[in-house]
């Protein structure tokens, strides 16, 4: 239910509203959960991942979501760009750390070692729960992907190309989900790969466009 709504004006009705549809499924029988869907600027701080928490406006909100979909074992929903991160702080950030290029580890964060860029936003989100106090919920990737164009050399379609086909063998990577978590498989399979218009600022981006499989209801 909802994309993006935390944080926003919509955020102390997401909960409540996502109990009441939840509610009305369940009474007719039907065997739907149901979740919503964050971005990651939902974390007001993610490096190291393990310092990761929900930013000041957001925490309430999601403390409340993560212990409805604990209390209804479903996973939270997730749109994970390392793309924004990436042209954030190009100067700090390896292009090949987003890329899932790098041949080494790029941060180690405890005994947790990151090559990739999209793992520790991942564990970042896990750690904000745990830090938080709020519960423990999987995370589905419900959207990734990497511009085209719109942002000079660090858009183009080499690099969305690359960034895709590495995502999609990450995420299909039987052996294991990330440092933090191992042990669990991540779900964020490619079921729609289109160029989606996103405006942010005065840029039109565009973006190879992978959607889960699992659906939030907007209502």
């Amino acid at each position: 239910m909802g994309n993006e709504v935390v944080p926003g004006e919509f955020s102390e009705s997401l909960v409540p509203a996502m109990t009441n549809l939840q509610n009305v499924t369940r009474s007719h029988s039907l065997d739907t959960k149901v979740t919503t869907v964050v971005r990651s600027g939902v974390l007001a701080n993610s490096y190291p991942p393990s310092a990761a928490t929900f930013e000041a406006s957001a925490g309430p909100t999601m403390v409340a979501i993560i212990s409805f979909l604990a209390s209804e074992n479903c996973p939270l929903l997730a749109n994970v760009y390392p793309y924004f991160s990436y042209a954030s702080d190009p100067t700090d950030i390896l292009l090949e750390y987003a890329q899932f290029t790098a041949a080494e580890v790029v941060v180690q964060d405890g005994s947790l070692s990151y090559t990739n860029l999209f793992d520790a936003m991942m564990d970042a989100f896990f750690w904000a729960m745990e830090n938080s106090g709020a519960g423990n919920v999987d995370v589905v990737v419900s959207e990734s992907g990497w511009p085209h164009d719109g942002n000079g050399n660090v858009t183009t379609p080499d690099l969305a190309a690359t960034y895709s086909r590495n995502y999609m063998r990450h995420v299909n990577d039987a052996s294991g989900g990330t440092p933090k978590r191992p042990s669990t498989l991540i779900e964020g399979d490619s079921a729609a790969a289109s160029d989606c218009p996103q405006p942010h600022g005065s840029i039109s981006f565009y973006y190879n466009y992978l959607k889960s499989r699992w659906v939030a209801y907007v209502v």
